[in-house]
């Protein structure tokens, strides 16, 4: 990527790509790129950038395929947004590969699961001993997986050297461990395609 363009540039391009700009804004965008060599490299790469990290994800089975798209756009441009970061620096040989690592090497983690497991199990407990107040006996409290936890389970998207690159908010345990499920299965068989060693450690839910 040309150092000449900045950072500031780089995310102007990535709103121009997203159709996000107002008719006057983008007609400026678009004599900008007439007149400017670098900014039009800039977009081709920015773009090329874009249509190998898609062409990733649907590279998955078609039965992890329908829960990829619902997270691939935002996943999608949050490594985006970090790619933009890396190039506005100089350095898009180091940025593909770790945009490319990122969707092989994905480590998953529930940042605030047990935390959010716990008061539901402590809310289910409550509302269970309320309605037993007349009844002898003890409860025991199972939360239920599909009950929306306060603070939600977040998955942590990482890359090879274990910089976060982008976050993902599921509202329930089922969905978080959906998502974990698809994952697995779609890089297992990524194994068998790629010669190098890549992980996916995912803690148990």
């Amino acid at each position: 990527m040309n150092a000449s363009v900045s950072e500031q540039d780089l995310e102007l391009l990535e709103t121009y790509l997203d159709n996000e700009l107002l008719g006057d804004e983008m007609n400026q965008v678009r004599a900008r790129l007439k007149n400017e060599p670098a900014l039009a490299i800039a977009l081709e790469q920015l773009t090329r950038d874009r249509q190998l990290r898609h062409q990733v994800f649907f590279a998955m089975d078609r039965e992890g395929a329908a829960t990829a798209r619902a997270t691939s756009d935002s996943i999608g441009r949050s490594l985006n947004q970090a790619a933009v970061r890396e190039v506005a620096w100089g350095n898009r040989r180091q940025i593909l590969r770790h945009a490319c690592a990122a969707a092989a090497c994905i480590v998953v983690g529930l940042l605030v699961g047990w935390f959010g497991r716990e008061r539901a199990e402590n809310r289910f407990a409550n509302q269970t001993n309320r309605n037993t107040a007349s009844q002898v006996g003890d409860a025991t409290a199972v939360p239920d997986a599909n009950e929306v936890a306060e603070g939600g389970f977040t998955v942590g998207i990482t890359d090879d050297r274990g910089r976060v690159l982008a976050q993902q908010r599921f509202a329930t345990l089922n969905e978080a461990r959906q998502f974990s499920s698809d994952l697995l299965r779609w890089q297992t068989r990524q194994r068998e395609m790629r010669s190098g060693d890549v992980r996916l450690v995912r803690d148990g839910f």
